[in-house]
């Protein structure tokens, strides 16, 4: 990384034309452009410039460069076919530079400057202000926003939606800090209120926005007391979707999304090492983390992009992309998915060269068929990524199914041992009670015995009582007899009970 250079700025004109705006510790705010094989020399733009500059592209391929000098007024820089022409757009009241960022954006004929100015009476507060120029004209005074909290990688970020309602994403800090948005529908020009989507108790690193079929896709780094996590949560309609942990380490250091026809990609760094995660299913699952080997010493920086290229509009969305800042400036990873958006593509015919100067007419022809090639690649490889994230998928349903199998077969060996307890304690208790009813049966048989002995009793005790029945004949030796019968009963009755009790 060329340590003097800060803040990059990367956008495509229609025909293919690169731009590179970076600010330049010894120059001030300057330029590059890339046409056929290399980066030109860098242009100074403006001298006194401060490293608080934003670019933005229309769709008529014009270039509007915000910036800040170093006395505290805000420009604005549009590029003429063979110069820069300049004009305030703001004198700063004070005269001293505020630590400012800029943001620009056109909705219907008019263009939206934002930027953030700090507030006196509390530096860690700022104003988000906007200020209008109608049909790229008069501009309007500056209007108040909302008060922030300045992320560390970029305070705001504006975006426009396919209908052209603006949506403004920053961090506000209150009791907590949240991350969240605005939202200025074209048709009323009023800001709605603020729709928050992250809250944390220590401010946010970094986050990408990413909007795409009204789907808005947000990337995000939480910082944590010792560590800090990557964040993807989308927003289908009006619907927040759960947030999915891409990426867990210490001090993550910046975050990119971009999406490559209709497969999403997370991009981030962390111990300055470029990682990447993609998604097949638009955010639903996200591979595994991969690792973007280089030789290169430097660490990936994020640029912020923009292209017209129509052979990049019909398959790259991207508002920032990783490059590694040297003299002749390298993209990241984009380059590895499709081998044609390298930086130096250009619209075919623009690469045909005159007669006259009799270059090899085949090499163009041998650039389109390289650009057929590249796309070949590109497909082949898009499709193999697919058949990853399926075989992942499947993987997955797989272990998913082992372990629901797993489960059942525990449950079912569980309940089968505990039926086979409950059957030995079913037949214990059946022998405890044969055992009792045994007992029972010889206590019954006992007890008929005694009824039966019982039962002789009293057929004697009749025989005897009718015997009594008969008229009595009162003598002495009949007293005496009569005694004796008595006595004989009694041991007949007692005799008889012995006898059947033994």
């Amino acid at each position: 990384m060329i340590k003097e250079r800060v803040n990059y700025y990367v956008v495509k004109q229609n025909k293919g034309i690169l731009w590179a705006f970076f600010h330049d510790f010894i120059d001030g705010i300057c330029c590059m452009t890339y046409t056929y094989d290399s980066w030109s020399k860098k242009q100074i733009i403006f001298k006194e410039g401060t490293k608080n500059f934003s670019v933005y592209l229309d769709n008529k391929d014009m270039i509007y460069l915000f910036c800040q000098d170093t006395s505290g007024n805000i420009l604005l820089y549009q590029h003429s076919p063979d110069k820069w022409v300049s004009q305030i757009l703001l004198y700063s009241k004070t005269g001293f530079l505020d630590s400012l960022h800029f943001d620009a954006i056109i909705q219907g004929d008019n263009l939206s400057l934002f930027y953030n100015l700090k507030d006196p009476n509390n530096p860690s507060r700022h104003a988000l202000v906007q200020q209008v120029s109608i049909k790229n004209a008069q501009w309007n005074a500056p209007s108040l926003i909302d008060y922030i909290k300045p992320l560390e990688n970029r305070p705001f970020s504006v975006y426009k939606d396919s209908v052209d309602n603006i949506f403004l994403f920053y961090q506000k800090g209150q009791n907590n800090c949240q991350l969240g948005y605005k939202k200025q529908p074209i048709e009323t020009g009023s800001w709605s209120e603020f729709y928050s989507f992250a809250i944390s108790s220590i401010s946010y690193t970094d986050n990408s926005i990413l909007l795409n079929n009204n789907t808005i896709h947000s990337l995000y780094i939480k910082q944590e007391k010792h560590y800090s996590t990557l964040f993807y949560r989308p927003q289908h309609g009006l619907e927040w979707k759960e947030p999915q942990r891409l990426f867990e380490k210490p001090n993550i250091s910046s975050c990119s999304l971009f999406m490559m026809d209709n497969h999403l990609w997370a991009a981030w760094v962390w111990d300055g090492k470029l990682y990447s995660s993609y998604s097949t299913d638009f955010g639903n699952s996200f591979s595994s983390p991969s690792i973007h080997l280089s030789d290169s010493q430097e660490i990936p920086i994020k640029t912020h992009y923009q292209s017209n290229f129509h052979n990049e509009k019909k398959h790259l969305c991207a508002n920032e992309i990783y490059i590694y800042s040297q003299d002749q400036i390298k993209f990241l990873i984009i380059p590895d998915i499709f081998p044609a958006l390298r930086g130096n593509s250009m619209q075919f015919e623009e690469t045909f060269v005159p007669v006259t100067e009799k270059v090899d007419t085949y090499l163009n022809e041998i650039k389109f068929h390289l650009s057929q090639v590249y796309e070949e690649v590109y497909l082949c490889k898009k499709q193999l990524r697919e058949k990853d994230s399926q075989i992942a998928q499947l993987k997955y349903t797989l272990k998913v199914k082992n372990q629901d199998f797993s489960q059942t077969t525990y449950e079912f060996r569980k309940s089968e041992e505990g039926q086979k307890n409950e059957l030995l304690a079913l037949k214990e208790r059946t022998k405890s009670l044969e055992k009792k009813l045994k007992e029972r049966d010889d206590d019954i048989k006992v007890l008929e015995e005694k009824i039966v002995a019982q039962k002789k009793g009293i057929n004697i005790l009749k025989q005897e009582l009718e015997l009594r029945k008969a008229p009595l004949i009162i003598t002495t030796d009949e007293n005496n007899e009569t005694k004796r019968n008595k006595t004989s009963l009694l041991k007949r009755l007692f005799n008889f009970e012995e006898e059947h009790t033994n």
